[in-house]
């Protein structure tokens, strides 16, 4: 997996273990993006995090977008029944 195909994904919760938020923006007007099996959802993106965290001891700085629901901000798919094959297909303007 290159560079550039890890930071266009969606991070699991798990993944932000020893992770670093270093600064919070609103995300108004945006949607993170998810499929399975040809169904579609979308969710509110609550704002843009600056992360910084470390894998096979490189040092990685990125922008992930924490989503909404129920009034809840999380980095992991929310809809249990899509749960284990959902696909993060990215970031869309609402």
């Amino acid at each position: 997996m290159s560079d550039g195909e890890k930071r266009a994904q969606q991070p699991e919760l798990s993944e932000m273990s020893g992770a670093r938020i270093i600064q919070i923006v609103e995300a108004a007007g945006w949607v993170a993006v998810y499929s399975k099996a040809g169904r579609r959802e979308e969710f509110p993106v609550a704002c843009w995090a600056l992360r910084e965290y470390q894998e096979d001891g490189i040092r990685y700085t990125d922008v992930i977008g924490l989503i909404t629901v129920q009034n809840m901000v999380t980095l992991e798919h929310p809809c249990s029944e899509m749960s284990g094959d959902e696909q993060f297909e990215g970031y869309e303007r609402d």
